[in-house]
């Protein structure tokens, strides 16, 4: 497996990119000594770069312009002489280069050469390079001359690594300094990324403590991203292994095997993420280069979560504000512009509130944590493409989504939707923690309307939760006359009435273990239907007729009396209401 390589010089930073005199001169000196005891007129030498799996020619070389010799690179999967020696550990020799199919007849043509040797640059147990020689003043090539080459590359092997290591530290160097160049000018993770992936011709990802994909730039083999890299919630990966190793697919779950560098800690009690370097197995990474690059990615993850943090501090404490009420009208305009609220757009509330409110400060950061988490997927995945949601994270760690009216759509199906998508995301992004969601009826068309918005919505859920129990997703319009229940029971209007029409046949149900509250409320569901409320309850008809006399023996009244019935009705309610 390897990458798809696309070499643009003006960005491409190589390992030939600022070499400084010293190593030019060092390799003039070294190509000058190999012509003369070789009797070669050309000659070049060839350094291997790992990250890139390129084979790049080096100045000065061939007795031409810097330009010339900068176009020179070849990958190591690819073809030709340098390729060949370089796999094989052999040299490769051709003493007739034009037509011969064995050499690039680009090059053959650009540097004019004839006869050419090309033998592997043996530097101990690595073959890091190729030695090229052209153009031999007297006879062809022969195996004896590749011998002796190969010989002296071995005795000056030290000057040829000292060249090729500071070849490698400028080149660190050069990407290093455009990555803290990106850090200062944009400072996001995602404009870092893009740098160290265009730099080291790789598929790049950062992934903060929590597993969460922040940051992905660069290609594939295929010029793509595969299915598992192109949706956020998909790449929230967890670590797993050793910093530094290289991770199988079946391990990391993706669709290369990947190269983990952990970011450096600093002075934080934990690491703020990894990088993730997709790479072929067989690929040698600069892990040098790649810890320079960590730095500066922690540095960049660091800035972004200060920012975060403030923007969504002030985003809860404008939401604060605004849902009571509290902003004065032209205030709540510019500032919901500047948070990407237009408020001059007819809007209904969506609410996500947690069934368990958290306990204690380490509960309420945990939630506060992930609720940002759902809310930054909720901004990538429907925001961007369509401005008729908008997402914010209310200060009691409840989570808000705003649904635009849009002309001509229906509303209730959109707002279900979202809904249903909001409840997945949370237990998939938020799952310790399960939540309610409440969809709201009223439409703010300006700030004013909001408080009163936000009540009805914030009351669906707890009516609701009352009623059918926790995990659901209620709908004001669901509830009609609850909402006056509800409000009479916080205000104790309807204690007095509950009790006098039901405190009897509670207290006789607790004092005797009977059924008469259950038998009465199926009863009423059922529409007053014996059968029914038999097949509920699992019991027999004849016994049903006998509790509904006693209830209204116990009561004093009718069931057969429809105002009766209809005083049962709102007793229960209002009691499961209040309880």
């Amino acid at each position: 497996m390897g990458y798809r390589q696309t070499v643009r010089k003006e960005k491409f930073l190589g390992p030939n990119a600022g070499l400084g005199p010293m190593i030019e001169d060092a390799l003039r000196n070294v190509l000058e000594m190999a012509k003369e005891m070789s009797g070669a007129r050309q000659g070049g030498i060839m350094f291997y770069d790992p990250d890139q799996r390129l084979l790049s020619l080096q100045y000065p070389a061939f007795d031409v312009r810097r330009e010339m010799v900068d176009e020179y690179k070849v990958r190591v999967d690819g073809v030709g002489a340098a390729v060949k020696a370089f796999n094989t550990r052999q040299p490769f020799i051709s003493n007739r280069c034009v037509g011969d199919p064995g050499v690039i007849q680009r090059y053959v043509e650009m540097y004019r050469v004839e006869k050419l040797m090309s033998t592997p640059l043996e530097c101990g147990p690595e073959v890091i390079g190729v030695w090229h020689l052209s153009n031999k003043q007297e006879g062809d090539w022969e195996a004896g001359d590749a011998e002796r080459f190969r010989v002296l590359a071995r005795r000056i092997s030290g000057l040829i690594e000292q060249t090729r290591q500071a070849t490698l530290q400028e080149r660190r160097y050069q990407i290093w300094l455009s990555l803290m160049l990106k850090l200062a000018e944009n400072g996001d993770v995602q404009s870092v990324a893009e740098v160290l992936a265009q730099a080291i011709n790789a598929f790049v990802m950062v992934l903060d403590h929590r597993g969460i994909c922040r940051a992905r730039a660069g290609r594939l083999e295929g010029g793509r991203m595969t299915d598992p890299l192109l949706n956020v919630e998909k790449s929230t990966l967890k670590f797993r292994g050793t910093p530094g190793q290289v991770l199988p697919v079946l391990e990391n779950g993706l669709p290369a095997p990947a190269w983990v560098i952990p970011l450096p800690a600093g002075k934080m009690d934990k690491l703020p993420g990894y990088l993730w370097i997709l790479a072929a197995e067989e690929c040698r990474v600069d892990q040098i280069l790649l810890n320079q690059a960590a730095h500066v990615l922690a540095v960049a993850l660091a800035n972004e979560d200060r920012l975060a943090g403030i923007v969504e501090a002030l985003t809860g404490e404008f939401l604060t504000r605004l849902l009571t009420g509290t902003l004065d009208k032209t205030e709540a305009y510019l500032r919901g512009g500047r948070l990407g609220l237009d408020l001059s757009r007819q809007w209904t509330i969506l609410l996500a509130v947690p069934d368990r409110a958290p306990t204690d400060n380490e509960e309420v950061r945990k939630l506060w944590q992930q609720l940002i988490t759902v809310k930054n997927f909720l901004q990538e995945q429907l925001v961007s493409p369509h401005p008729d949601y908008w997402p914010g994270v209310l200060e009691n760690c409840s989570l808000l989504v705003l649904v635009s009216r849009s002309a001509g759509s229906p509303e209730g199906t959109k707002a279900g939707k979202m809904a249903e998508m909001l409840l997945k995301t949370l237990a998939r992004l938020a799952g310790e923690t399960a939540f309610s969601v409440g969809i709201g009826e009223m439409v703010c068309e300006e700030p004013a309307h909001y408080p009163e918005a936000y009540q009805e919505v914030k009351w669906t859920v707890e009516i609701g939760r009352k009623m059918y129990g926790p995990g659901k997703i209620f709908r004001a319009g669901d509830f009609g006359a609850g909402f006056l229940l509800y409000e009479a029971g916080r205000a104790g209007v309807s204690r007095n009435f509950v009790d006098r029409l039901l405190g009897g046949l509670a207290a006789y149900d607790q004092k005797h273990n009977s059924q008469y509250m259950a038998t009465l409320e199926t009863y009423l569901e059922t529409g007053g239907n014996l059968a029914a409320t038999a097949r509920l309850l699992h019991t027999h008809v004849n016994t049903i007729r006998y509790r509904l006399e006693r209830i209204e023996q116990i009561t004093g009244r009718s069931l057969k009396n429809p105002g009766d019935r209809f005083d049962f009705q709102v007793a229960l309610n209002a009691r499961k209401l209040r309880d």
